[in-house]
């Protein structure tokens, strides 16, 4: 809040601020500073796991109910990052997005089987059995999807190293060419 508030007044008092707070731009340094909502995801993500922890601590005895609220708090975060896409770069809001989606499709699944369950529907010729099979291959999917988000991180990250250090060798051969014979000998 006070960081929204000095960022619409003055450019140099917001340099100050941001100097005198660098250790919570590991916080925020990656999301949009256009709003307070923007800049609160970490905040909103861990309060949504917060309540997700309570609900399955506390809503054991009623599955139906527990279900639908956490799938509102999953449709809610899908919703956010849509709306309000909280990411400056597209690589980590489509991790993000992947994600809720991955955990949205097994939050209908599990809905699914408790609504079948408080209804006692009979298995209809193992339809249970082919939801199961679905959070499985979703399981799966997220497992990929995720050894295939770390290994385009990586890739980016050694580009980058690999892009500073030519850019460094560059640099120091274009000084040494500048360099007159007096300076060397100093």
């Amino acid at each position: 809040d006070k960081y929204q508030k000095i960022r619409k007044t003055k450019v140099s008092d917001l340099s100050n601020f941001e100097n005198k707070n660098k250790g919570s731009n590991v916080l925020f340094g990656d999301f949009k500073n256009i709003s307070l909502a923007r800049q609160s995801f970490l905040l909103l993500l861990t309060g949504r796991d917060l309540l997700f922890s309570l609900l399955l601590t506390t809503m054991f005895e009623h599955p139906l109910v527990e279900c639908i609220f956490i799938l509102v708090l999953n449709i809610t975060m899908v919703a956010y990052i849509l709306l309000l896409p909280p990411f400056k770069s597209t690589f980590d809001a489509t991790q993000q997005l992947f994600y809720e989606v991955v955990t949205l499709s097994v939050n209908v699944s599990v809905l699914i089987l408790a609504i079948m369950d408080s209804i006692d529907s009979p298995d209809n010729p193992g339809f249970r059995s082919q939801i199961g099979r679905f959070i499985i291959i979703v399981n799966m999917v997220f497992n990929f999807g995720s050894l295939a988000f770390m290994l385009v991180k990586a890739f980016q990250t050694f580009y980058e190293i690999y892009k500073a250090y030519k850019e460094r060798k560059s640099k120091h051969k274009t000084h040494l060419k500048l360099q007159t014979p007096d300076h060397l000998v100093k």
